[in-house]
């Protein structure tokens, strides 16, 4: 904090979606002074001759202020689609070596990453964990003929997920306890519109809308009740692409199609009209809000900065290539803070998938050639190079606490 005193600094604040704590500002401002020396004087009292009372000066005892808690440890887990199965690895975030921490099968499906663990579901419907410090992969049984979402408890021991069946289209959401290895339903959906869990917060389960077994678009964002999976909140998403939760489970954006001309640049087809020329912003309980609004472009949301404060977007042509689109300024990998479009990376790569780190920047899995990358970018350092797997298509990543 500045202001305070000579030399008195304010913690930096957490700039993932994956979680760090943030210090109260009161709490900071007294430590500053602490740090300064602040607090009151002892001094004599005097009668009204000017001459000491006599006795002892009572002793002021220095005020104390809590300590704020450490942000957690994070780490930087990817999981990348090579020759016959996926393989899980850990990143270095400051540049150092990658390592593969375990694999999983092909068809197997991310669920959530949180914890120290990510949670997949294989293609028998079961759930398979696997802890990143050690590589285990521990199996539980799911249900259902699809699972869907997935989101860690606060503090890490459970798992809340969506089953559907699609012969009667029912779902029920689930809370699966790691430790018991027993689920409970939380609640029922008599239809196929199914709250689909992304974040699990101290508060709330954000979740997405969406009409399972159908082309429909996704619904709204909504806040569960962690005790009985009842709706708290919501925020309408028409024509929505489908919500990216920023972390904090309070916020998250999505690209959806608006009236802007350029209809016929998208071919029709099942799912929202495109092409999806609008990114918004979303604070669940409140309307959407447009950040950015383009005609002839189509705009993929890949990270959601924990306060919903900044996106990082694929932005690409509606209407296909044209000469000069790959130096185009318009097209290519963004930072998009409060309608100001930063461009990372021009038009050409393919962004399968990115994460904000603490500092700001933007870190990217991008399809290059016959190897998938990980790329840190920010203006501060410039491209740093995380990780290569040769041969890798696809990814998921995440920046996630330690557990």
């Amino acid at each position: 904090m500045t202001g305070i005193c000579e030399g008195a600094t304010q913690p930096s604040p957490a700039t993932t979606r994956r979680r760090t704590a943030r210090a109260l500002l009161a709490i900071t401002a007294l430590a500053g002074l602490a740090a300064c020396g602040g607090g009151p004087v002892s001094q004599a009292t005097t009668n009204s001759g000017g001459q000491s009372s006599g006795g002892p000066s009572p002793s002021a005892t220095p005020e104390t202020s809590p300590t704020p808690p450490p942000p957690p440890a994070l780490e930087l887990v990817w999981v990348v689609h090579v020759a016959g199965h996926q393989a899980v690895r850990l990143a270095n975030i400051g540049g150092g070596p990658a390592h593969q921490v375990a694999t999983v099968p092909q068809d197997a499906f991310v669920l959530a990453a949180d914890h120290g663990r990510v949670a997949f579901v294989y293609a028998d419907h079961s759930i398979h964990v696997v802890t990143l410090s050690s590589g285990a992969n521990t199996a539980f049984p799911g249900g259902g003929d699809v699972l869907f979402g997935g989101a860690f408890s606060p503090d890490g021991t459970k798992l809340a997920y969506v089953t559907g069946t699609q012969a009667t289209l029912q779902g029920q959401l689930k809370v699966l306890t790691l430790a018991t290895r027993s689920a409970r339903v939380l609640r029922t959906f008599p239809s196929n519109t199914y709250d689909i869990p992304v974040r699990w917060s101290d508060t709330a389960i954000e979740a997405n809308v969406v009409v399972a077994f159908a082309d429909g678009n996704n619904q709204a964002v909504v806040l569960l009740d962690p005790a009985t999976g009842t709706r708290t909140s919501m925020t309408d998403t028409p024509d929505s692409t489908g919500p990216l939760s920023s972390g904090d489970g309070m916020h998250a954006a999505d690209s959806a199609h608006s009236a802007l001309g350029d209809d016929s640049d998208f071919q029709g087809g099942p799912g929202p009209q495109g092409p999806f020329n609008t990114l918004r912003g979303i604070t669940v309980g409140s309307p959407v809000s447009t950040v950015l609004s383009e005609a002839h472009h189509n705009i993929s949301v890949l990270a959601v900065l924990a306060d919903g404060s900044a996106m990082g977007i694929d932005d690409e042509s509606a209407a296909g290539g044209f000469a000069g689109i790959s130096l185009s300024p318009d097209f290519g990998l963004f930072v998009v803070v409060g309608g100001a479009k930063t461009q990372l990376a021009h038009i050409g790569a393919r962004f399968d998938a990115a994460t904000f780190l603490q500092d700001g920047s933007l870190t990217v899995a991008e399809k290059d050639g016959g190897a998938e990358k990980l790329i840190s970018m920010g203006p501060g350092h410039g491209n740093r190079l995380l990780d290569t797997v040769n041969g890798g298509d696809g990814a998921f990543v995440a920046l996630i606490p330690v557990s």
